[in-house]
């Protein structure tokens, strides 16, 4: 989705990326308001970075915009989701706890096929999987 890809496969891999977005919000809100406790069951999911919402807003609407999608170039980095580093050695000197911080859930299936196009170099941060009941 950078500069190393043409405008119709930048346009392709955002359009995987946009319905990505919308497939696990839908699955979420779906799971919120299920009143069947039964059915409730661990999902497989993966964690990136929520201000790419911010950046790439067209991500974020309802019908896809294929001529931003064409124009805008994705930065990698943007994906890795933030960590906030938590203190507690008042309490105990090993409580040192690191927590993801400022993030949006994705299927275990998007990470898959994005990994296929981002560098290497990105792609060891999107590799945990968090075993997760909504």
């Amino acid at each position: 989705m950078g500069s190393e890809c043409s405008e119709n496969e930048r346009e392709f891999r955002y359009r995987i990326f946009h319905e990505a977005i919308y497939a696990i919000e839908n699955d979420i809100k779906k799971d919120l308001n299920s009143t069947n406790k039964d059915k409730k069951q661990y999902l497989p999911f993966g964690l990136i970075n929520h201000d790419i919402i911010k950046k790439y807003k067209f991500l974020s609407n309802k019908n896809f915009d294929s001529n931003e999608a064409r124009i805008k170039k994705f930065d990698y980095k943007d994906l890795i989701k933030k960590n906030e580093n938590k203190d507690f050695t008042n309490i105990n000197k090993k409580f040192i706890f690191c927590f993801p911080s400022n993030f949006m859930f994705v299927n275990q299936d998007f990470l898959d096929i994005i990994n296929d196009y981002i560098d290497k170099e990105y792609s060891k941060h999107l590799r945990t999987i968090f075993n997760t009941v909504v």
